[in-house]
């Protein structure tokens, strides 16, 4: 293989990767306990989580600071806290609010602290919904929008 095939092969499997790793979280929506025990391992702690008066949920918390929450043995919730040391759209943790607006794009939906984009459809409807404190990133929020 010449030099320059090589590099171009370099070049075209980070863009890959760099591509699912900015779609992995998302990806995460809709597991079912054992594939996510398959891909995530065990998590670092399980706790429920009040929903209300009467509901409760799990919740799988991990040492990279993401948390999948569980509904009927799927997961429908995604949560990424400000330790997360990752990045969603070439954004991490801690950015200021105008620069992850303007890698995502026109949102659905805006608040005083929060902005929500919509997610490419994946057998259900996904949206992504992100807090901000202080004026930059500090929680992000991937889920089903149907439930």
């Amino acid at each position: 293989m010449t030099p320059l095939r090589s590099g171009l092969l370099v070049v075209l499997t980070l863009v890959v990767a760099a591509a699912f790793a900015q779609d992995q979280q998302a990806a995460w929506i809709g597991l079912t306990p054992e594939t996510a025990y398959r891909e995530r391992g065990a998590p670092a702690e399980i706790y429920p989580l009040a929903v209300d008066d009467k509901r409760w949920q799990v919740v799988h918390f991990y040492g990279d600071h993401s948390y999948l929450f569980w509904s009927s043995n799927r997961v429908w919730q995604v949560r990424l806290d400000k330790l997360w040391a990752g990045t969603l759209k070439g954004v991490a943790m801690g950015a200021p609010r105008a620069d992850v607006e303007a890698a995502f794009g026109d949102p659905v939906a805006k608040g005083d602290t929060w902005t929500v984009w919509e997610l490419p459809y994946q057998t259900f409807p996904r949206r992504v919904r992100l807090v901000f404190v202080d004026g930059v990133l500090s929680d992000a929020y991937l889920y089903r929008s149907d439930f």
